[in-house]
């Protein structure tokens, strides 16, 4: 290997100038689109609610409706409380699934105790 005769660098470094250049280049890209992105925005906003029919005279008179009977569901937070209770009950409780043929339902912890006692 020879050693450079510039002392040590190479002589084609890139000039500073170029960078900061380049940086202030793509920032005022950056903010011609925000810019233009807001004008084109707002104008179609302007038109859409120009657009946009008025409201009816009665709308503000009726107030909150509800769908006509028969509603499915009076209280959805009670009904899913209900279903996450009686889903415990099942996980968590004994009871005959088929008492002719002797089967039971155990809680699914202990049902995991005797899987595991059978693989050991």
């Amino acid at each position: 290997m020879t050693k450079s005769p510039h002392g040590g660098h190479e002589p084609g470094d890139i000039a500073p100038a170029r960078v900061v250049g380049a940086t202030l280049g793509v920032l005022a890209l950056i903010v011609f689109t925000m810019v233009a992105m807001w004008f084109l925005l707002g104008g179609l906003e302007r038109r859409q609610t120009a657009a946009r029919p008025p409201p009816h005279a009665l709308a503000d008179t009726q107030g909150e409706r509800l769908p006509p009977a028969p509603r499915l569901q009076e209280d959805p937070l009670a009904d899913l409380a209900a279903l996450r209770a009686r889903e415990a009950r099942q996980l968590d409780g004994y009871a005959w699934v088929d008492r002719a043929a002797g089967r039971v339902r155990i809680p699914i912890a202990r049902a995991m105790e005797l899987v595991a006692e059978e693989r050991r």
